[in-house]
């Protein structure tokens, strides 16, 4: 890791700086970039980093919304259909039912006709 000041920057590369060293030396050579070829290349190598880093961050965040929005479709269609076998679960319990119902009532109605003179 690059600690010292501008001589130690024409030595390292951008990508070795850290966040604040980066924003340090841009400073350092903005201000000795005017007629100066080699710290115009420098700085331009920078902003480079800078941007790059920048980018990096972007499509991080990019990577993380888009993971958090699959997951929750994928956890939407899983509910879905969960809620849809649930529903049919439903259906069979009521019709079920209804078929008990209706033997109870033949049932009753075959005890009534017999009993009846």
């Amino acid at each position: 890791m690059c600690t010292d000041k501008w001589l130690e920057l024409t030595k390292c590369k951008p990508h070795e700086l850290s966040n604040a060293k980066l924003e340090e030396y841009m400073q350092i050579a903005w201000a000795r970039t005017v007629g100066n070829v080699q710290t115009g290349n420098i700085y331009s190598a920078l902003l480079s980093e800078k941007a790059s880093r920048q980018n990096r961050t972007t499509v991080r965040w990019s990577l993380a919304l888009s993971i958090l929005a699959v997951t929750f479709a994928l956890f939407s269609l899983l509910f879905s259909a969960l809620d849809w076998h649930g529903d049919k679960g439903w259906q069979e319990d009521q019709l079920a039912e209804l078929k008990l119902q209706n033997s109870y009532l033949q049932m009753l109605s075959k005890n009534m006709n017999s009993t009846q003179p």
